[in-house]
């Protein structure tokens, strides 16, 4: 598969030529029923070799073509920041200097007497 999606890259660059992805979809979903028909209809006719070349040529074909598809466009990014903040998407107004804290919860300063700081052995 590998090796068909590159060489379908080789012939789309030196053939200057690709094809949509909503072709390939159009192509290669009628491709994959007619082969599942096949093979349900032909495959115990067939050997086992016959088979296995059924689907490397299933598989070859649709990885070579698979190398023809189009790029996806790439996004394309603006200097400078993304986009503004708005006014009300700006964090909330935090005060500083407060050592309280509201809510429930254990007293944790040093002089808590919860924490002793005292060595105990």
């Amino acid at each position: 598969m590998f090796l068909g999606n590159l060489l379908g890259r080789y012939l789309s660059t030196s053939t200057h030529r690709t094809v949509s992805r909503k072709l390939y979809f159009m192509i290669t979903i009628p491709v994959m029923i007619v082969f599942v028909a096949v093979v349900v209809w032909m495959g115990k006719s067939l050997s086992m070799v016959g088979q296995y070349a059924l689907f490397a040529a299933y598989i070859l074909g649709f990885s070579v073509l698979g190398g023809f598809v189009e790029a996806p466009p790439m996004p394309t990014r603006t200097t400078g920041p993304s986009r503004e903040p708005k006014p009300d998407e700006e964090l909330p107004h935090m005060t500083t200097g407060s050592d309280t804290i509201e809510g429930k919860g254990k007293d944790i300063t040093q002089d808590s007497p919860v924490h002793d700081n005292t060595d105990r052995h």
